[in-house]
């Protein structure tokens, strides 16, 4: 028994005398840096199995099923939709925009649903505006505020199907990304646009008074025109 204890003995001693060794006779900048990889190495490691689930992926959204349709004997058209937080955390619903092909411009309706992990909400809204056109796309604007602080858009497509009367929104091939504007962001640009491009040629006689506020116009005294009331008061087709 004692001359198995002095052999395991005597084989870490000569172990350990050969590591010393070693040491001894390598670059010492060649070990450092071997330790620096094996600690970066093991710290990625316990990190990837201590971090949350959700930080693992990026947040799911699902339009499970929609439709807009026309109210019978009316010329209003409804929006119905079904929304479904597939997350360990909340997601609020900020808006969704509508736009085909043959639109210059998005439909935008308001939403203010604020859905919990692993919620759905049912969805109907009365269009402002009616449909132009059998193929388009539905966005919808949410946002997350933990673990990403962002405002996400989650993107869907829809068909005009004859045989039922309604555009069928399609439930497969949604995409969802991160966005920094919503969809009544850009609808605003083109209601200015389209404001400055038909009154500016007439407001020759008037002159931006840029020191005034909320960018109000302000006839020329000198030729004692009207002040306008408001450069941002587009015209009712809008």
């Amino acid at each position: 028994m004692s001359t198995a204890f002095e052999i395991m003995l005597n084989l870490i001693k000569s172990t350990i005398s050969t590591v010393l060794i070693w040491l001894n006779s390598v670059n010492m900048n060649i070990v450092i840096w071997l330790l620096v990889v094996f600690v970066a190495l093991l710290g990625l490691l316990v990190w990837r199995k201590l971090k949350p689930a959700y930080v693992k992926k990026k947040p799911e959204l699902l339009i499970s099923k929609g439709e807009i349709i026309q109210v019978e004997s009316s010329t209003i058209q409804v929006l119905h939709l079904k929304v479904s937080n597939l997350n360990n955390y909340p997601v609020q619903l900020l808006e969704f925009a509508i736009k085909t092909n043959l639109m210059s411009a998005p439909i935008t309706v308001e939403a203010v649903e604020l859905l919990g992990p692993h919620e759905s909400v049912e969805f109907e809204a009365n269009m402002p505006v009616s449909l132009v056109g059998e193929k388009g796309d539905v966005k919808l604007y949410a946002y997350i505020a933990q673990p990403f602080k962002k405002m996400f858009l989650l993107k869907s497509s829809f068909a005009w199907e004859p045989w039922n009367r309604r555009h069928k929104i399609s439930p497969l091939g949604q995409s969802l990304r991160p966005v920094r504007r919503l969809g009544s962001a850009q609808l605003e640009r083109l209601r200015k646009r389209a404001w400055i491009d038909q009154y500016a040629p007439k407001a020759k006689d008037f002159a931006v008074a840029r020191d005034l506020p909320q960018g109000r116009l302000e006839a020329r005294p000198e030729e004692g025109k009207r002040v306008m009331a408001n450069d941002l008061d587009f015209p009712n087709e809008f």
